[in-house]
C-alpha cells in the first residue's frame, strides 16, 4: 500500500510516495528524501555515538545488507490522494546513510506517525484511509 507525506515544517509543494510498511516500528527515509530536510530534524545521537543499540542505528532488511542510520524526530503530514490532509506532528524516524542503495520511504506504524490517528484498510475493495481520532 502506498501514501502521501509531506515532510518537515516548511513543506514542498509535492507530497512524496512512500510505502505503508505495517510491520516497521517507524519511519524509515532513504537520505535522497531527508537530506534537504537535514536542518529540521532533531537528532537523537551525534555521529560518534555508538551506544545506541542497532536497532535504532542500523537499517536492515530493505535494501540488502546492513545500511547506517541515524534516529531523528521530524514533522510529518498525511496527505490524502484527493489532496486533503492531516496535520503535521512530529514523528520518529531513522534516516539512512545508504548512498542511493534504498528507494522508497517506509511509513511505518510506530514513532507516533499513527498518533491520535486511525489506518483504515478493507482489502478486498482495494480501500484504505487514515483519519484523525477526535
Amino acid at each position: 500500500m502506498k501514501a502521501l507525506i509531506r515532510l518537515g515544517v516548511v513543506r514542498p509543494i509535492r507530497p512524496i510516495e512512500c510505502v505503508v510498511d505495517t510491520g516497521a516500528p517507524f519511519c524509515v527515509f532513504p537520505q535522497k528524501f531527508w537530506k534537504d530536510y537535514a536542518s529540521q530534524i532533531v537528532w537523537l545521537k551525534h555521529e560518534d555515538d555508538e551506544l545506541l543499540p542497532s536497532w535504532l542505528s542500523v537499517v536492515s532488511g530493505i535494501g540488502g545488507g546492513a545500511i547506517r542510520s541515524a534516529p531523528g524526530l521530524i514533522h510529518l503530514e498525511l496527505v490524502g490522494f484527493d489532496g486533503t490532509s492531516l496535520a503535521p506532528q512530529l514523528v520518529l524516524a531513522s534516516f539512512a546513510s545508504d548512498g542511493g542503495r534504498l528507494k522508497d520511504p517506509i511509513l511505518g506504524l510506530g514513532g507516533m506517525t499513527f498518533a491520535g490517528r486511525r489506518l483504515e484498510m478493507i482489502n478486498e475493495a482495494g480501500n484504505a484511509w487514515i483519519e484523525a481520532i477526535d
